[in-house]
């Protein structure tokens, strides 16, 4: 039953975002401080479901796919067997007195 008016889903919208993408609860509470709206609840559901920030921000993650592990990271070793020095920072040596 679509009977709202098109100001007041366009004064819903601007209430939305003026308090930040808050809920039905919040946007009726902030609404109610100026205008009384019929059925106000059901529009603004309406304009919630139609928000696209809103639907991001509540959408489910998507699910990566792993490649599978070569053979040699899958066979079982002894903690340390295998290390690796990280270099990429910047080495000082203590040389004659002056670092390098």
């Amino acid at each position: 039953m679509e009977v709202q008016h098109h100001f007041t889903k366009l004064l819903i919208v601007q209430t939305h975002i003026r308090i930040h993408h808050l809920g039905v609860r919040m946007i009726l509470a902030g609404l109610r401080e100026e205008f009384r709206i019929l059925r106000a609840r059901q529009t603004i559901k309406q304009v919630l479901h139609s928000c696209l920030p809103c639907r991001i921000a509540k959408g489910r993650p998507g699910e990566e796919i792993e490649a599978p592990l070569p053979t040699d990271r899958g066979t079982p070793l002894r903690p340390f067997a295998v290390t690796g020095i990280d270099y990429t920072e910047t080495l000082f040596d203590k040389v004659g007195g002056s670092l390098k």
